[in-house]
């Protein structure tokens, strides 16, 4: 298996593709409490966009929050990856990620640790694979729910 530089998992220089799209996913599941989610960013600077997916499951509900700022992309990390809603705070490259969600309903606070070293995914499979690595994590934190209830996950 080759090991990742920490580098890859910083923002890169876009292809020529116009779909060429920079991108970070996060899910989590917990039993105990009954909330799962999933979360993820697309940054598409040759089509001037961004991609912002939070949602959460909880009690039979959901909340679903989907943005498309248009727009250039931010040559800053912090500032590509915050809407103002939803952010994305890389703590630690490949291996520690905080991800905040403040919507109207609900709020929750993520944070998420690498269980394993990451390992490149896409290698062999084509371009829209190339540069894909995958990592499994644990995550912890709170949600704030709609009754004003906080939730340990």
């Amino acid at each position: 298996m080759i090991e990742l530089e920490p580098e890859v998992e910083y923002l890169h220089e876009a292809g020529e593709r116009p779909d060429w799209r920079e991108s970070y996913y996060f899910n989590w599941v917990d039993p105990d409490s009954g909330i799962s989610g999933f979360s993820t960013i697309g940054l598409l600077p040759n089509v001037k966009k961004r991609e912002f997916v939070f949602a959460l499951f909880y009690d039979d509900k959901r909340e679903a929050y989907f943005v498309e700022p248009k727009g250039p992309v931010p040559s800053e990390m912090d500032s590509a990856l915050d809407d103002g809603t939803l952010s994305f705070e890389m703590k630690e490259p490949l291996h520690e990620w905080r991800i905040h969600f403040a919507g109207s309903n609900v709020e929750a606070d993520i944070h998420w640790t690498g269980r394993f070293p990451p390992f490149e995914f896409g290698e062999g499979s084509g371009t829209s694979w190339a540069g894909h690595f995958e990592q499994s994590g644990r995550f912890e934190g709170q949600v704030k729910m709609e009754n004003g209830e906080t939730l340990n996950i």
